[in-house]
């Protein structure tokens, strides 16, 4: 009788903790899409100090979280570059800007995702703060996402500043 509990306990167990397991090793989309806005925010976030070799692999990490024609509409901010095509000239900007040496700190919170039916789309809104060290101040914005699938992985095709609130 005690062995049948014992074996009943830790059934009841192993089956509570696959749950956990088997959400981490078998994410749904709106999962993975938020780990990969949430990465690009880290990659373009800059620390004071940072090595070259570690400014590189955040480079080379956003590198590979857009897509080839990814567009970024940032024309509600006035001091912004407007519209930029193409992964090349985002991350020729987002190096420029640490090449300035200042500390950069970018997080997202507050995700909407939805996908669509086929999987191969998806559009996100997430709201965004800035903060930024050598001109001591903070922006928060609104951001619009637009996310396709390429080689199993979601990538950026499309960011759109939806509003611009400087504080």
């Amino acid at each position: 009788m005690t062995r049948r509990i014992v074996i009943i306990v830790v059934l009841v167990v192993a089956a509570l903790a696959a749950v956990p397991a088997y959400r981490y090793f078998f994410p749904s989309d709106e999962t993975r899409i938020v780990r990969t806005l949430d990465a690009a925010a880290e990659a373009v976030s800059c620390a004071p100090g940072e090595s070259v070799p570690a400014a590189i692999g955040k480079l080379r990490r956003l590198e590979a979280l857009l897509d080839d024609q990814v567009e970024f509409d940032l024309r509600a901010n006035r001091e912004t570059h407007g519209r930029v095509f193409g992964r090349g000239e985002i991350i020729s900007i987002v190096a420029g800007e640490r090449r300035a040496g200042a500390q950069l700190k970018v997080e997202l919170s507050d995700f909407t995702v939805t996908v669509d039916g086929d999987s191969a789309k998806a559009e996100a809104a997430a709201a965004v703060r800035y903060k930024r060290s050598d001109r001591e101040f903070s922006m928060q914005e609104e951001l619009k996402f637009s996310l396709v699938r390429r080689d199993k992985k979601w990538r950026i095709a499309q960011v759109v500043i939806r509003n611009f609130m400087e504080k």
